[in-house]
């Protein structure tokens, strides 16, 4: 990262800023510094993000993912302790799925030990993993399952935003609220931030979305920020979209 970045270290380093500010510092003081490990790592959020994994029988396969949970587990990024909402536990969700299936090779192999049968050991063992993911998907899952599931509606704000969209070239670059990018994200050059060096063609904002609230009267200081700014102007501006 430090050789698209002008030299600069990782601006994630920031994460970890109780550890250090360079990545051999932090791993130093992550293995000399027990106590303040622990402190970081022995959270209630990451404690219950790892509840989902202490059922696993095999935990030797599991620990293949250890470096993602300590990216994770000491990160002061709180979204990188949500595990179950947010992408962080990509690399993680892998190991657990074969630490599973090695589990219940280890749970055969000790109904055996034990003279029970090993296929009604595995069988019931399967039934009840079935179970619990789907009970837990009924609850907390994404797809049409869960009864968290909302079909979204196409209105007229998002037909608005496809006419406002047409507007822009398809090689003019870009800076766009993030909540934009689905439709937007083909483009050579794309950003959420506005810099002052940098002359973006267009800034593509949805003032109206829930998610940009208008704390301490953002929308004038938005306004502002465009208005200083002699090189632009307001393209259009319909319905709480503006470009």
């Amino acid at each position: 990262m430090p050789h698209f970045h002008h030299g600069a270290l990782s601006p994630f380093l920031s994460y970890y800023a109780p550890l250090g500010d360079s990545p051999q510092q932090i791993v130093w003081n992550a293995l000399t510094q027990p106590s303040l490990t622990a402190s970081l790592l022995f959270t209630r959020e990451n404690l219950n993000a790892l509840l989902a994994f202490l059922l696993l029988l095999d935990l030797p396969l599991f620990l293949i993912a250890a470096p993602s949970l300590l990216l994770n587990g000491l990160s002061e990024n709180p979204l990188m302790h949500l595990m179950e909402d947010k992408h962080y536990a990509a690399p993680i969700i892998p190991f657990a799925l074969l630490a599973t299936i090695g589990g219940l090779a280890r749970l055969r192999a000790l109904a055996s030990h034990l003279r029970l049968n090993p296929a009604h050991v595995v069988r019931v063992a399967t039934i009840i993993l079935i179970a619990c993911t789907l009970l837990y998907h009924t609850f907390r899952g994404f797809t049409p399952l869960s009864r968290l599931f909302v079909v979204p509606q196409v209105d007229e704000h998002d037909h608005v935003s496809t006419l406002i969209e047409s507007r822009i070239q398809h090689d003019a670059s870009l800076v766009a609220q993030d909540r934009l990018y689905p439709h937007l994200s083909q483009r050579e050059s794309l950003s959420y931030i506005v810099r002052t060096d940098d002359q973006a063609d267009y800034i593509f904002l949805d003032v109206a979305h829930e998610q940009l609230n208008n704390t301490d009267n953002l929308h004038d200081w938005l306004k502002q920020q465009i208005t200083q700014r002699m090189d632009y102007g307001i393209v259009a501006s319909q319905h709480g979209y503006v470009l």
